[in-house]
């Protein structure tokens, strides 16, 4: 059906997807509960586990064409997820991470 080169080049991209989704989900592990919810996004859980059966099915299903597109809910997380519940993590510096950081006004 596909030429060596051509199931060369499909699993690679399926890799490269799969590692999208690891870096996700790894990713919306990290980020605290509370984030999600300030935001108005699914619960943390929730998205945990879609991520996380994407992720299975992509690993389930190997070089398959179908498994490109699983890496969607991937891309949804880090293109509109991702960027709102960034500001609560921790990890951002300063502060104790309960929430976004506010520009400093200035002065003492």
């Amino acid at each position: 059906m596909f030429s060596t080169s051509q199931s060369v080049v499909l699993l690679l991209l399926v890799l490269a997807s799969f590692l999208v989704q690891v870096f996700a989900l790894i990713d919306a592990g990290i980020r605290p509960a509370h984030a999600y919810l300030a935001e108005n996004k699914l619960k943390k859980p929730i998205w945990l586990l879609i991520l996380l059966v994407a992720a299975l099915l992509t690993y389930a299903l190997g070089g398959s064409f179908y498994s490109l597109l699983l890496v969607t809910p991937a891309l949804v997380y880090l293109a509109d997820v991702r960027p709102k519940i960034q500001p609560y993590s921790r990890r951002q510096g300063g502060g104790s991470g309960s929430g976004p950081r506010r520009p400093s006004s200035g002065g003492w």
